[in-house]
């Protein structure tokens, strides 16, 4: 996996647990704002997504990716 690759997956996950959250917060009646809280947690939803495929992934600089 390139870092351009890890970054785009690192970007869907985050998109995917503020879904999740969005749901769950529906579910429950609760108010959410999605824009706040993408304002607020920005750093942290991105930090989850590298974390979550960091132990997974196997990321290699774009020149060595293409090269193979």
């Amino acid at each position: 996996m390139t870092h351009l690759d890890f970054t785009h997956h690192a970007l869907d996950l985050r998109s995917a647990v503020i879904a999740a959250i969005e749901v769950y917060m529906v579910r429950q009646g609760l108010a959410f704002n999605r824009v706040s809280f993408i304002e607020q947690k920005e750093t942290d939803l991105i930090q989850l997504g590298k974390e979550a495929l960091f132990y997974g992934a196997e990321v290699v600089p774009e020149d060595l990716a293409l090269a193979s």
